[in-house]
């Protein structure tokens, strides 16, 4: 429910709007029901306007014409109209009946919810204020806090000089207060009055029409409860955008999920890449070294036994047997170079897989993942060896 105050340029048009008297709208099904649950007046809505209006003193800063919009609950699983029936009854026990311009139900907006507008003119009696000369207002210790020109204690005075005085209400000749009529909402409806409003409609319309609950208080965690204060056309305007908003990030959030999949995919290629790279480079780097001390066989038998973990340079051990002649190193030396041709075939294969993964791949292009590995590169000294 949301409480609209509107100008006295801007009632006519406010009025024309709920009985569908404004001509073609984008957002108006003709064919779809609206109708007026007050009582009809000569002269229509604006007509009645016009009369409560009669007699009111109105500035141009009052908003006479005050509309509160009651929507259906989208939970609510009771019939529209006794709905609404039992909304207008509240309202209008709260408002008064000489206060009610019209009640417009209306259910030809397709998409939105079904919802009513309470107009009334919200007329009040209240004091003629006038300046109290004997008791000039005088500014604080918290003023001065505020602002050290505002010297506590010394008189008020506005922007231009002028002395500020106490507010009290205006007494006629009789002795009694000079009262006016004029039309302000939130003298009819304080905050603490609107704060209230839901939990007793609520509670009228659970025992109107018999249920737990209707959902017109919105709960704590209501999603709509922040947007509650808006009229309803913003209303209406601010929950779709919304609404919209949260598809777009719950899709948003879907893509990201599978983004985030792909990327944790793609790590783990990489990262298995690394790890062949990194192998491949380690056993060529093992292999490069033991070749430079083939001359030796002394010191090429203690390579390869430190190496032997490298299955080519256990293999070279084996064919090297005691390292007791040329011939021996001979033999471990062919196992090497046969060896370290046969990595560097395996980074060959290992260089393909990663350039068809990076074509083909539905993350797009992967040259990141050669761009990690170009630092893993075999020493050009085991490339040279192996030939």
């Amino acid at each position: 429910m949301h409480l609209a105050t509107y100008s006295n340029r801007d009632a006519g048009r406010m009025l024309a709007h709920y009985e569908r008297s404004i001509g073609e709208r984008d957002h108006i099904d003709r064919d779809l029901p609206v109708y007026n649950l007050a009582p009809e007046h000569d002269g229509g809505s604006l007509g009645r306007y016009r009369e409560l209006c009669e007699g009111l003193e109105i500035g141009a800063k009052t908003k006479p014409l005050a509309d509160l919009v009651v929507t259906m609950p989208k939970g609510f699983e009771g019939g529209v109209g006794e709905f609404f029936r039992a909304a207008y009854g509240f309202l209008r026990d709260r408002v008064g009946d000489g206060r009610i311009v019209s009640a417009y139900v209306h259910l030809d907006e397709p998409g939105a919810q079904p919802h009513m507008h309470f107009a009334f003119v919200p007329i009040v009696e209240s004091a003629v204020m006038t300046n109290d000369k004997a008791h000039p207002l005088r500014w604080t210790a918290r003023d001065e806090e505020k602002n050290p020109d505002h010297r506590a204690g010394t008189v008020k005075r506005d922007s231009k000089g002028t002395v500020r005085y106490r507010r009290v209400p205006l007494v006629g000749d009789d002795g009694k207060p000079v009262m006016r009529r004029t039309a302000t909402a939130s003298k009819l409806f304080t905050k603490a009055d609107m704060a209230a409003l839901h939990p007793e409609m609520e509670k009228h319309l659970c025992a109107a029409l018999g249920v737990e609950r209707v959902g017109v208080l919105l709960d704590e965690d209501d999603k709509n409860r922040k947007w509650s204060s808006l009229d309803h056309d913003d209303y209406e305007l601010v929950t779709a955008q919304r609404d919209k908003a949260l598809a777009e990030v719950e899709k948003a959030d879907r893509e990201l999920s599978r983004v985030r999949a792909q990327v944790t995919e793609c790590k783990a290629k990489i990262d298995g890449f690394a790890a062949r790279f990194e192998k491949l480079k380690t056993e060529l780097a093992q292999i490069a070294e033991a070749l430079s001390v083939r001359g030796f066989l002394g010191s090429f038998k203690a390579k390869l036994i430190e190496f032997a973990a490298n299955p080519i340079c256990k293999a070279a051990l084996a064919a090297g047997r005691d390292f007791m002649t040329a011939r021996d190193g001979r033999r471990a030396e062919k196992v090497l170079v046969d060896g370290a041709r046969e990595k560097v075939g395996e980074m060959g294969e290992l260089s393909r897989e990663m350039d068809e993964w990076s074509l083909l791949d539905e993350a797009g292009d992967m040259r990141g993942a050669r761009r990690e590995l170009d630092g893993h590169e075999a020493p050009a000294r085991s490339r040279g060896q192996a030939r």
